[in-house]
């Protein structure tokens, strides 16, 4: 049985001559490993892609490989051994004539990328020198990580530490808006005195030289990121109803709790939408793993209550397990500072349940 010890593009055929022509066309860039058969594969190993040119009557079981092991499959294929209409069998393969030497490279190459976006976890110390880092520069961040993690607090960090910090800071949740006023939630829309139609200022106006923060970046509709990638390109948009485009000024930083890579292999998401958010990619750790801003959170949320807290309260909260992340911390410490008998919160105020 073959095993992997380093990330390869598979290729399942039984003849060696796919293995040697995708070798001849990726070059020693790609590691390749060839395989007759799916059932051959270590799967306690992950590749980056799989290569097949099996016809219908094999191809299911590289397909399923590929769905199991949530990697994109090539088939390279011919009309006269896959005809076209087998091709919707499934839609999640791609079909590459062997003659399209450039389309595999390039597609291929892409897999690998994506593949070793995975690896970018990093300790607490070096993800805030990133935060840091990101707060320096203006390129678009995406911020990734679990629900409750933090990522619009630390959206919001990045934006006071950059140079846009006397800007706005406008939050702007995709799942929040209603499908038919998201263009004009975007956007905006011209007033028309014909129609009665009132203006309305959308988050990109709203933001004009600050930050505009797109949560939950992953559940804006299909029609809408075409128009989206155009204002992240181009720097403009255009009011609804408008023929007067407008420059923003500002810079983006998008977040999302979904597997935003495994949206973008199944085509639920577009590549190059995709590749215009992700340039300063940073996985929001835990708030298990950020120990020393617990403190500093729970003495910002007594804050708003006009409360404080006492020593062992915070030395308490700095030990306890967090299974909700920043939400649950900020839920412990209002519940506290609400029912506290004083203004100074003490143990006998906290309540964990």
């Amino acid at each position: 049985m073959q095993s992997l010890k380093t990330k390869a593009i598979v290729v399942i055929s039984e003849s060696a001559s796919l293995a040697a022509w995708c070798n001849l066309v990726l070059g020693a860039d790609f590691p390749i490993i060839w395989i007759q058969g799916a059932d051959e594969f270590s799967f306690n190993l992950s590749p980056v892609a799989a290569v097949s040119d099996f016809g219908p009557d094999r191809f299911g079981e590289v397909y399923g490989f590929c769905q199991k092991m949530k990697i994109r499959c090539f088939c390279v294929s011919s009309d006269k051994f896959f005809p076209t209409g087998e091709h919707r069998r499934f839609p999640k393969a791609k079909f590459i004539k062997m003659d399209s030497t450039f389309l595999l490279k390039v597609s291929v190459s892409y897999e690998y990328q994506l593949s070793a976006r995975h690896d970018d976890s990093f300790s607490p110390a070096e993800y805030f020198r990133r935060l840091k880092c990101a707060a320096e520069s203006d390129e678009n961040v995406l911020l990734l990580g679990k629900t409750g993690v933090g990522k619009t607090h630390d959206a919001k960090i990045i934006h006071q530490n950059s140079k846009r910090r006397e800007g706005p800071f406008v939050s702007f949740t995709m799942a929040e808006s209603n499908p038919n006023s998201i263009e004009g939630d975007l956007f905006g829309v011209a007033k028309n005195t014909f129609t009665g139609v009132s203006a309305k200022d959308g988050v990109l106006k709203l933001a004009q030289g600050g930050t505009l923060f797109f949560d939950e970046i992953t559940e804006i509709p299909l029609d809408m990121q075409a128009k989206l990638l155009t204002v992240i390109s181009e720097r403009k948009f255009r009011p609804k109803g408008s023929d007067t485009e407008e420059y923003f000024s500002g810079r983006f930083i998008f977040a999302t709790n979904a597997d935003i890579d495994q949206m973008v292999l199944e085509n639920r998401f577009r590549e190059d939408l995709y590749n215009r958010i992700n340039v300063l990619r940073l996985n929001v750790p835990d708030l298990n793993e950020r120990a020393d801003d617990i403190a500093r959170f729970a003495m910002m949320y007594a804050s708003e209550k006009h409360k404080s807290l006492t020593k062992a309260v915070l030395r308490k909260l700095e030990t306890h397990r967090w299974t909700g992340n920043i939400r649950q911390l900020r839920n412990i410490v209002v519940r506290a500072c609400t029912f506290a008998r004083n203004n100074i919160v003490d143990l006998e105020d906290l309540n964990f349940d």
